[in-house]
């Protein structure tokens, strides 16, 4: 099967994850806490385009890192060499296709990593050392939700959302599997 990607580094993308990691709750975890205080306090309150103002400028900075550039290089070798093993792997594991052949990759300089299943989109940390082990943990939600959550006949798709977010939030890789 051929599958694709594109890598893109989009700084509203990022000051989205950012704005968006401050005002909700996923997964039960407060990302607002994982916000220096600073930074936080720039956001708190605020509407996206009042924290866009903030945040542009921040990350703009923060682009000039020689860190960041290097962990774009880093990703973009991991997924070239990677990518296509990796996605055949899932398939094996899951013993179903992939819910799609593409997918878009957005660079992000804040910790969560949100997807958008039926864009095929995932965020990707720059300095994170393991992308392919980041997409293969955040494709296996979008299976699982595709194949499980989505199917009126499957019994996750009778759970409440929040015994679903617990069971979609178990790794089905074994550390075994998790090298590609």
């Amino acid at each position: 099967m051929k599958y694709s990607y594109k890598i893109h580094q989009d700084i509203n993308q990022d000051a989205w994850n950012w704005w968006d990691a401050y005002n909700s709750i996923n997964f039960g975890v407060d990302w607002s806490s994982r916000m220096e205080p600073q930074i936080a306090n720039k956001i708190k309150g605020k509407n996206k385009r009042e924290a866009y103002q903030f945040l542009i400028p921040f990350l703009r900075e923060k682009y000039q890192e020689s860190k960041l550039q290097e962990g774009k290089l880093f990703i973009k070798k991991e997924l070239n060499q990677k990518f296509s093993q990796a996605c055949d792997k899932l398939v094996k594991i899951m013993g179903k296709p992939l819910y799609r052949n593409d997918f878009h990759f957005y660079l992000t300089t804040f910790p969560s990593i949100p997807i958008n299943k039926e864009k095929g989109y995932i965020w990707l940390n720059y300095t994170w050392d393991n992308p392919i082990g980041t997409f293969l943990h955040e494709l296996c939600h979008m299976q699982f939700i595709h194949y499980w959550r989505e199917n009126p006949k499957s019994e996750v798709a009778k759970l409440s959302n929040e015994k679903f977010e617990i069971l979609k939030e178990t790794d089905l890789l074994t550390k075994k599997e998790r090298f590609v």
